[in-house]
């Protein structure tokens, strides 16, 4: 496979660099194009039964996937998401942020992942400067959209995303015990 777009930036040392959105098989011209949504179309036409596991709490094949996908994209639709507006996401790497991977690109609108082990500070930050309109949030992640819910510029909305599943980590920055002389 081989690029097929033409230069498009310049690294910083100068050089051109090619911005491929397209791949093509010598002589067999564009094959697919380089889309969130191509990701997904190829999985469901190449491994439709091939399973998606979440640390053995949700198991599900491609063809779930894309109706879990719609409708996200649907109900982030009836919050008013457009093309342009900005999805931050606080979660933890879940079936729930695969999700949101493929629905807020695939419908035009800009994904902000949130490093959900920055502290509040500069998860606040990271949220104003990306301009958030939507904050979809793990209820783990709750006490720190609290703390810091009333400093925030742009989001208007925030949707909690759960599956009622007990909480096993806590949002913000990770706290390790002192070291003691006996445990080194």
């Amino acid at each position: 496979m081989t690029p097929s777009s033409a230069p498009r930036g310049t690294e910083a040392g100068g050089t051109q660099m090619a911005v491929a959105d397209t791949f093509e098989t010598a002589g067999a011209g564009p094959a697919y194009r380089l889309l969130i949504k191509e990701l997904l179309s190829s999985a469901l036409t190449r491994s439709p039964e091939q399973e998606i596991v979440y640390r053995d709490l949700s198991r599900y094949r491609y063809g779930a996937l894309r109706e879990r996908v719609g409708q996200l994209a649907g109900g982030l639709d009836l919050l008013g998401i457009s093309p342009g507006d900005t999805v931050a996401v606080m979660d933890w790497d879940s079936h729930r942020y695969l999700e949101c991977f493929f629905a807020v690109p695939m419908m035009g609108a800009v994904l902000q992942t949130v490093n959900v082990r920055l502290s509040s500070d500069q998860i606040l930050y990271t949220l104003n400067h990306a301009g958030a309109d939507v904050l979809l949030f793990n209820a783990e992640c709750a006490p720190v959209i609290s703390a810091i819910r009333a400093k925030l510029e742009s989001v208007r909305k925030f949707v909690l995303i759960n599956d009622g599943d007990a909480a096993v980590h806590q949002c913000g920055p990770r706290r390790y015990p002192a070291r003691s002389p006996q445990n080194g």
